[in-house]
């Protein structure tokens, strides 16, 4: 009569124990919150972050048609997810390197680079730095970083030891030893400094 007793006891206890252990199964994870560990979560992402890349501190270094190197880096570059081939840049800088070693800088505000020309455009506050001590200000120009050509249509105006100048356009050749004005120009020469020859 006990052993029954029991049995019947143990029949309506065993079920109750289960749902117990289950309910605490699944709650387990909620009371154990603050302790570190693994943790799964979906992550809704929008389709163009997928398919478009997104750099900082990007760098690019290649060679020009005379084997001249040049570097273009940007603080933060996007890649155009419709074309590979351009890239959207921020805060772009290209440097060209002379056979003698000197130096031009291009840097601008923004700018977009195009791969398969190795064409780069630059917008806002456009400026080019020559190791001489020459700086020309712009608002929009190209370089050609396979010849190492630098132009612009829009107004330059330029200062340096030979004095300063302003035009309505410009032409870099031979990544900097040639400079030419385009249009209306006037130059500013200092004390005691002779024209140079047209």
């Amino acid at each position: 009569m006990r052993y029954s007793r029991i049995v019947s006891l143990l029949r309506y206890l065993l079920p109750i124990l289960a749902l117990a252990l289950l309910t605490l199964v699944a709650i387990w994870p909620q009371i154990h919150r603050g302790i570190d560990g693994f943790r799964l979560q979906t992550l809704r992402l929008d389709p163009s972050d997928i398919s478009t890349l997104r750099m900082t501190n990007a760098r690019y270094q290649g060679l020009d048609e005379r084997n001249r190197p040049y570097l273009l880096t940007a603080t933060g570059a996007v890649q155009n997810p419709r074309d590979k081939n351009f890239v959207a840049l921020e805060a772009p800088r290209a440097e060209l390197q002379l056979e003698n070693g000197a130096a031009v800088t291009v840097a601008a505000e923004s700018g977009v680079y195009d791969g398969s020309g190795k064409v780069l455009d630059l917008m806002g506050k456009v400026r080019i730095t020559r190791d001489d001590g020459y700086v020309f200000e712009t608002e929009v120009a190209r370089v050609d970083l396979r010849t190492g050509m630098v132009e612009g249509d829009d107004p330059v105006e330029g200062h340096g030891p030979g004095g300063t100048v302003q035009a309505r356009g410009f032409r870099v050749l031979q990544k900097g030893e040639v400079i030419e004005f385009k249009g209306a120009s006037r130059l500013l020469l200092p004390p005691g400094a002779t024209a140079p020859k047209p």
